[in-house]
């Protein structure tokens, strides 16, 4: 009986103890663009020429860094990543902290 009762509790607390780090996790890191779900952003693989002819020249160009080389254009509403000519991420910009 007493068996049954610590590995009961045991399971117990295991339970309380992930439920409470999932919902912690939760609340940590919300989803990326639930705050601007209307921005079109380019897709991963596009060329440097088939960005600037889908959403025109970038407010700001930085050189390449690094090797591979990453550059980075910066429009109004979002930033492009580029690995040599080529898109390798895309993210909203944090309007906030831009007023």
């Amino acid at each position: 009986m007493r068996i049954f009762l610590r590995s009961g509790l045991a399971g117990l607390s295991l339970f309380l103890y992930t439920n409470a780090l999932a919902q912690s996790e939760t609340a940590a890191h919300p989803p990326a663009m639930a705050s601007s779900p209307s921005i079109t952003l380019p897709k991963r693989g596009l060329s440097m020429q088939e960005v600037e002819t889908q959403f025109g020249a970038p407010k700001q160009e930085i050189p390449s860094v690094g090797i591979p080389p990453i550059t980075r254009w910066v429009y109004p509403d979002f930033t492009v990543y580029f690995e040599f000519s080529y898109v390798i991420h895309a993210v909203p910009n944090n309007i906030r902290a831009q007023r």
